[in-house]
């Protein structure tokens, strides 16, 4: 499968600063390379520290 460079170049920064797997960093390297929000209750998403990315797993009390 062929991806636009942005979107590859931004995938491997994610892959070795947040140790992700590479499905998970195509998705949020392709909501940053968009500027679109990602909304994911991902436990391996939750981990990236972008203000764009938004937790929306349950809330502990």
């Amino acid at each position: 499968m062929d991806f636009n460079q942005g979107i590859k170049d931004i995938a491997i920064d994610l892959r070795r600063n947040y140790k992700l797997k590479l499905p998970d960093a195509i998705i949020a390297a392709t909501a940053i390379f968009l500027g679109i929000p990602l909304i994911s209750a991902d436990g391996h998403l939750i981990k990236l520290k972008i203000w764009y990315l938004l937790n929306t797993s349950p809330k502990m009390a």
